[in-house]
């Protein structure tokens, strides 16, 4: 059965913050920061702009239905 509620998906997943506030401050601290290499490329993006597209999806024309 289908479902007349809109949605709109968002799936970020390598947080910038992790460096300055997360599981990575202690290594940046030390010096040395190493994480697990699937040799894909994987972006790091910035919470605030998450939020940005956030609002923009719950806002704006266009989103329903997208990934």
């Amino acid at each position: 059965m289908g479902s007349s509620l809109e949605w709109t998906i968002l799936r970020p997943s390598w947080f910038m913050q992790n460096f300055s506030e997360g599981g990575f401050l202690d290594d940046v601290l030390a010096g040395e920061v190493s994480a697990p290499d699937s040799g894909a490329g994987e972006p790091w993006v910035d919470l605030e702009d998450v939020a940005d597209i956030a609002v923009a999806a719950l806002l704006d024309d266009g989103h329903t239905g997208e990934v």
